[in-house]
Formats: C-alpha cells, structure tokens, sequence
C-alpha cells in the first residue's frame, strides 16, 4: 500500500511556542488559544465567523481547560467528531492541533483504510481498531505494548471508495472499526478516538447504521460547524 500523507507528521510550519503542561486552568487556556492563533496564521488557516466557536471549543478541549470545557458541554474523557461542510476546514483544524501535548494522534484517511483493507485483510481491521497500540521487541519479538496505546483522528468518516474485497464498501469497514475502538479501545483502555465528516448526524447514520452512530456519540463530543459555513478552499 502506498504511503498517504495522512499517516505522515502534517507538515504544518511549526515554532517554538507549544505551552507548557498546565493544570486545568484558564492561564493554560489563554496560553493556548494565542498558541493557535500564531500557528494557525503562519500556515494559512482562514478565520471567519463561521469558525470561531469550533475554534473555541477545540482550543479549551485540547488545553484541557475543564471550566471552559464545561462552558461549551465538552467531556474531557471523550473524542471530537468533528462536523461541517465540505471545505469548512475540519482536517486542517485537526492537523493543527495534532501534536498537543497532552494526548496527540495521527490522522488517517478512511479512504486509505478501506483500500489498506482490501489488500490486508482483518490485519487492517486490528490496526485501526481493537489493536492500535506502538510494537515493541520482547526477546526478539515483536509484540503490542500495552502501555502505549496510539489514539487516531479518522478523517473523512462517511466519504468511501466502494473498493473493498471483503466487505460492499468502505461504510462497513468503519462501522466495524467503530465498534471494536468503542467496545476495547475506549470501554477497556479508555483511550480516545477523533473524526471528522462532511456530514450530519443523520446523514451519517445511513453511512455507518444506528449502531455505528450510538457508538460514536458513546465515544466523541460532537461539534459542529454552522449549517451554512463556506468552502474557505476558494477563499
């Protein structure tokens, strides 16, 4: 399988200005909403008024502000799903965001999920799913280390190439990776997952099923752009 730039560091441009580790305070979220703003300007990143409360509410949940966090109703032992239309800038925000210091993640593409699966199998499913753990060497041999579980933002969750082999489309293979990243992942290990989607809870509900979709409410805080945010790609 080809290497996708999702599974890559994001190339954001980058500055010595990560804040320190704070407890739950507002100083720590002061300190990282300027963070934001200085990364997000040095890469680009559109602000508008369509954004701003999606910004808000990811800077408080990734600085771990639990008087924000609660402000904006957001668990801090869950995920995002993160919601908009297409061009809205949800995987930019999470790229953005990716290396903070309290718990980051690695993005990856559902699309290259279902094409990795066609090619690996139930390896694939194990992968992003029940076992998304870092490998270590134990007398020669490669083995899961329990201790050090890898937490993913799934990108793209609901937009698939029918391409896999073993299951009708890539719909079912996140249907399936939800369930074990909820059932084993979150429920046994607690460890977090994040999305985004370019669509609604019930749109995506037709994507994923009923069950898929309770899941993910049981895993994620949703947060959802404006119904009429712009595609900023042609601003």
């Amino acid at each position: 399988v080809s290497q996708s730039r999702y599974q890559h560091e994001n190339k954001l441009k980058k500055f010595d200005g990560m804040p320190s580790s704070n407890e739950n305070n507002s100083k720590s979220y002061d300190d990282y909403w300027n963070y934001f703003k200085r990364l997000a300007g040095i890469n680009g990143y559109i602000f508008s008024e369509y954004n701003i409360p999606i910004r808000q509410k990811l800077v408080a949940y990734f600085s771990r502000c639990e008087k924000k966090c609660e402000e904006y109703d957001l668990k801090l032992n869950l995920g995002i799903a993160l919601s908009g239309n297409v061009g809205a800038g949800k995987t930019r925000l999470m790229q953005i965001f990716q290396s903070n210091k309290y718990l980051p993640y690695r993005i990856v593409s559902t699309r290259y999920i279902a094409r990795e699966y066609k090619i690996e199998g139930d390896e694939a499913l194990f992968k992003y799913g029940s076992r998304s753990f870092k490998k270590k060497y134990v007398n020669g041999q490669e083995r899961m280390d329990y201790n050090s579980p890898i937490c993913y933002c799934y990108d793209d969750l609901g937009f698939f190439d029918s391409i896999s082999s073993h299951y009708a489309n890539g719909s079912d293979i996140m249907a399936e990776i939800i369930a074990d990243k909820c059932d084993t992942m979150f429920s046994v290990y607690g460890v977090v997952s994040h999305f985004t989607t370019n669509y609604s809870k019930e749109e995506l509900e037709s994507k994923i099923g009923t069950r898929g979709l309770s899941r993910l409410h049981r895993m994620c805080n949703w947060v959802e752009f404006p119904v009429h945010s712009p595609d900023m790609s042609f601003i």
